[in-house]
């Protein structure tokens, strides 16, 4: 029983500043070494993937301090 796969999120249901919030609770983590189990609900946005995708964007993204830094420590810890 195959459906349409949801490609899009609900309108107006995803607020960002919880893609912000989890991204900074997550950078604070790996501050302190600890480890964080993300669980992404349909209910937040109606697309779990989507969602996923957000947040995973917003680390790849440059404009991310917690990155730097953590691009930093690696390129360190290679040379």
């Amino acid at each position: 029983m195959g459906g349409k796969k949801k490609t899009k999120m609900a309108s107006g249901m995803l607020d960002p500043e919880m893609i912000e919030d989890t991204v900074q609770i997550v950078n604070e983590a790996g501050k302190d070494k600890v480890r964080v189990n993300l669980i992404i609900n349909n209910r937040a946005g109606g697309n779990a993937p989507l969602i996923a995708q957000e947040i995973a964007d917003s680390f790849h993204s440059d404009s991310n301090p917690g990155l730097q830094k953590m691009k930093n420590r690696l390129e360190y810890h290679k040379g």
